[in-house]
Parts: C-alpha cells; sequence; structure tokens
C-alpha cells in the first residue's frame, strides 16, 4: 500500500495479520478483549511512528529474540485504526515465511 503526499509516494512497511480468538490465552493474561491481532513492521521507527498515531502506549510494545518478531497485539477496534493509518494487512503466514526466507540467505 502506498499513500501519495504532494506527489511523493510513501511506502508504508506497516503491518497487521489476521484478527485471531483471545479464548486460548485470556486464563494466562488479564485480557479482557476475545479478538487481538499483531502488528509489526520493517523497521522500529515506522511500527512506534504508527502505533503512537493510533493510541497505543510503548509499554505494550513486545521485544522479541529476532527483531522481526517484535510486535503490539492490537485489539479489533485498534487494528480497524492501524488499516485506516495505512497498516498493509498480511496473514501471519505470509509475515513469517518471508522472515524465515530472509534469514536462510
Amino acid at each position: 500500500m502506498a499513500a501519495c503526499i504532494v506527489g511523493v509516494t510513501l511506502i508504508m512497511s506497516v503491518y497487521v495479520d489476521e484478527l485471531k480468538s483471545a479464548e486460548p490465552y485470556r486464563n494466562n493474561m488479564n485480557w479482557p478483549y476475545r479478538w487481538f491481532c499483531h502488528m509489526f513492521a520493517d523497521t522500529f521507527e515506522e511500527l512506534f511512528d504508527l502505533a503512537e498515531s493510533i493510541g497505543l502506549s510503548d509499554r505494550w510494545f513486545q521485544h522479541k529474540e529476532r527483531s522481526w518478531m517484535a510486535h503490539f497485539d492490537l485489539t479489533k477496534t485498534k487494528r480497524r485504526k492501524a488499516v485506516r493509518a495505512g497498516a498493509v494487512e498480511i496473514t501471519s503466514r505470509e509475515w513469517i515465511r518471508r522472515h524465515l526466507h530472509d534469514e536462510r540467505k
């Protein structure tokens, strides 16, 4: 997805995966929502910029051993806001396949 601002094309590299049921996780976490997804990006800068623009707190960021796995969990409402703000919808399988392929190079 690209946005055009005053004749300049910007490539958005923030992504959201599909919504998943939170039911399997609700007993292990204090998670009051029924649905969630992940928001991740090619760079931390873009991830945090979009997170801030949709009202996410930095403390909700989940850093992982592999930087490409770092993400925010989003509710259904925050996912809609992220997509409206330019996040690209992608499946979690596509994201993982893309990065595992990159690691093997």
